[in-house]
């Protein structure tokens, strides 16, 4: 899983972030821990799950969408598209932040999630 970990996170991450310990150590770490199994069954349902897009437009509740605006797996222009799917959904994009926004801009995230909280 360490080779694994090695390979797979950097592409997620913005380029910025690559060489950053204090995000790439709890990255790395984390993957670590996941059994082999574990990421293989996230990986197959991934690839497998049905395409959920005709339910946006059914949701009701208040929604947060969250993207790093240099995310190469999950890319902005999705992420829009789901924002213009679900009714009144709030975009948030995270500057200089791959996919793993949380770990990458965790300030901005707090600070989006806080404000939609309080909406």
């Amino acid at each position: 899983m360490a080779a694994v970990a090695q390979r797979w996170l950097a592409p997620m991450l913005h380029p910025a972030h690559v060489d950053d310990p204090g995000i790439m150590s709890p990255l790395l770490a984390m993957v670590e821990r996941m059994s082999f199994d574990t990421l293989s069954g996230q990986i197959k349902a991934l690839l497998e799950r049905p395409d959920a897009g005709e339910h946006l437009r059914t949701i009701q509740c208040p929604v947060l969408i969250g993207v790093g605006r240099e995310d190469a797996w999950s890319s902005l222009a999705q992420h829009q598209v789901m924002a213009q799917q679900v009714p009144h959904a709030r975009l948030v994009i995270f500057e200089r932040c791959g996919h793993m926004a949380p770990f990458e801009a965790p300030e901005a995230v707090n600070a989006a999630l806080r404000v939609w909280l309080q909406d």
